[in-house]
């Protein structure tokens, strides 16, 4: 594998035109300065984190600390429901400042069935259509709990999903075990990110504007669908921001010419490396995505359009991994 990437200087054709990428990968990959990165652990922070997640019910005022508690409220500005500003059932820690000033201090010193109304007013360095305008929320207090430290025993490890554990040392030594896995997961991803950016600085390629403008329709779709999660659309993101579809476009393009010229250069490893899977192989990993989904494979591949696309995805994760596993 070395020996190959060393050697690899390519040529991709594009739609329109066919641009050399004048680099050597090995050379590159091994020489950017950007390797080595050392794993830090924070196990005891995790532990602490895993400890408080356990809650009880609590029927007297809460304060500021380690209180949370779930509610239903609606905004109003101008007499006029604020769009996203209303929920039902959510939670909030008193302390993480997560709303507009005021309203966490409001609702602090009631309990369970309280209503509240808060009358407050929008930061001036809020959104261009809300800065400094009085807004009204009327709260109910729906639960008040407070974080307690559980006992640590069997039972505990049980709840928590380690079956296997037995002891508090135990246990520490597993969440610091997987929190190396973790942490190392995350450097080797922004090591990967590194390589791969200095390796797209030395492409010598020219893109199709077609190209670009494709990928840049993609993220905005997926961008769409993540504001629909919110309860917002296309329009309203225009509308508080004061951006427009084609600002938005203008914005996006940055990031898409990087997604196209990191997709040719990952593709062209994997045209050198000879990479391919089997049809069972394909069969198998389509079978295991589609667990992990909770959908059939006939769903899976009817959500894809075809089940080439899981054989692509799979070519591109291990062209991936050669390239790790390389510097």
């Amino acid at each position: 594998i070395s020996n190959i990437l060393k050697a690899l200087t390519v040529c991709i054709a594009l739609v329109m035109v066919i641009s050399e990428l004048g680099y050597n990968i090995n050379g590159l990959l091994t020489g950017l300065g950007v390797g080595g990165l050392a794993v830090s652990l924070a196990a005891q922070d995790s532990l602490k984190n895993l400890l408080s997640g356990f809650f009880i019910m609590f029927d007297k005022p809460f304060d500021v600390g380690d209180f949370i508690e779930t509610s239903d409220f609606k905004g109003t500005v101008d007499g006029e429901p604020l769009e996203g500003g209303s929920a039902e059932n959510y939670s909030l820690e008193i302390g993480t400042h997560s709303f507009i000033p005021g309203f966490e201090e409001g609702v602090v010193g009631h309990k369970t069935g309280d209503i509240v109304t808060l009358n407050l007013k929008f930061p001036e360095d809020y959104v261009e259509n809300l800065k400094g305008k009085d807004v009204v929320f009327e709260v109910k207090v729906n639960e008040v709990k407070v974080r307690v430290l559980p006992e640590i025993n069997e039972e505990f490890f049980k709840d928590v999903g380690y079956e296997d554990i037995k002891t508090k040392e135990e246990l520490e030594n597993k969440v610091k075990e997987e929190l190396q896995k973790e942490e190392q997961a995350k450097l080797d991803d922004i090591h990967l990110d590194k390589v791969l950016d200095k390796a797209m600085e030395n492409m010598k390629i020219e893109l199709n504007k077609e190209i670009v403008d494709d990928e840049i329709d993609r993220m905005i779709h997926e961008y769409e669908r993540q504001l629909k999660m919110q309860g917002l659309d296309m329009n309203k993101y225009f509308e508080l921001t004061g951006d427009t579809e084609e600002g938005l476009h203008k914005k996006m393009e940055g990031e898409a010419t990087k997604r196209v010229k990191c997709r040719y250069l990952i593709e062209e490893v994997a045209k050198k490396e000879n990479i391919d899977f089997t049809k069972e192989e394909v069969d198998a990993k389509a079978k295991e995505m589609a667990e992990n989904y909770g959908i059939t494979v006939d769903e899976l591949i009817k959500a894809y359009g075809t089940i080439d696309v899981v054989k692509y995805d799979m070519t591109m994760h291990k062209a991936l991994e050669i390239i790790k596993e390389n510097n």
